[in-house]
């Protein structure tokens, strides 16, 4: 396990969000709500407000909430993009399908292991696609990305063992795509350890890594499970693409235009329910300002 950058980065985290400001909610800013709650020192900063504005780090956000690490999450938010009071709504009414009715950018459904998940998926997916078409993306992109998606969704059946817990979601704006796919089932690590092959491992660091290399699955390399991961990177290139994967008590994050050879980055975090897999991409290369 990776740790040892840990200290310095609670720190900052701690202290960004102890600031009495609105403050936008990034990842940087879920972890350290989550490193300040998981070591007490929370104090004030449940009150402290922050502007939800991408979808990732909105659902990470609600995850860790619902797992009782953190405050109800709408009691952390205050202003807004007018698509997240609607989604808010839609997530607490437990519909099955929202598409945002004001911008079509936005949009989830929930996999519920029932006849209307493939009708719903194929909504989700065609609805998903326009937005990100509208948003400036070509229409192979859009489709590959819808792909994506989709794939991963097949992940909630094939190993979190809880399917009816996911939620696959998109959000779009000019230039920008997003999308996440969560449940709360076993974890990665328990799912591999259900194959011998995968036994010796007790890390949750580790069982990501291997979770996302090409074939690797609990059903075993010589099953055909475990090559969608390398599809999506595949996908992802050139798309100047951002990549966090969490499970257990770590996260494995990609960030730049080939996510096939750039580095990924693993460390450990407050521990989290289930698996949770966040992608975004941009039309254009992103400022280093």
């Amino acid at each position: 396990m990776d740790t040892q950058s840990i200290p310095g980065l609670a720190a900052r985290e701690i202290d960004c969000v102890n600031k009495r400001e609105v403050t936008p909610l990034t990842f940087t800013a879920v972890d350290g709500l989550a490193f300040a709650a998981q070591k007490g020192k929370l104090g004030r900063s449940s009150s402290h407000s922050f502007m939800a504005g991408d979808i990732g780090p909105l659902l990470e956000l609600r995850h860790l909430s619902a797992d009782g690490l953190l405050t109800p999450f709408e009691n952390i938010l205050s202003e807004s993009p007018s698509y997240t009071t609607d989604l808010f709504l839609a997530l607490k009414q437990s519909q099955q399908l929202w598409i945002c009715p004001s911008t079509r950018r936005a949009g989830f459904f929930r996999t519920t292991d029932s006849e209307a998940d493939a009708s719903n998926a194929y909504h989700f997916g065609m609805a998903a696609q326009k937005a990100a078409i509208d948003a400036g993306f070509s229409k192979h992109v859009g489709s590959q990305l819808v792909a994506a998606v989709l794939e991963m969704v097949d992940n909630i059946y094939l190993h979190s063992t809880l399917s009816e817990t996911g939620l696959a979601a998109f959000h779009a704006r000019p230039g920008y795509f997003e999308f996440a796919v969560v449940d709360r089932g076993v974890g990665i690590l328990r799912s591999l350890q259900e194959n011998s092959e995968y036994a010796q491992l007790n890390d949750h660091g580790d069982a990501l890594q291997t979770a996302l290399t090409d074939g690797c699955s609990r059903f075993g390399s010589d099953s055909k499970h475990g090559h969608g991961f390398r599809s999506l990177f595949i996908g992802l290139s050139n798309l100047n693409g951002a990549l966090r994967f969490r499970t257990g008590d770590h996260a494995l994050t990609i960030d730049g235009r080939d996510p096939i050879s750039i580095p990924w980055t693993k460390l450990a975090k407050p521990n989290i329910s289930g698996f949770l897999a966040f992608v975004s991409c941009r039309t254009h290369a992103r400022s280093k300002g």
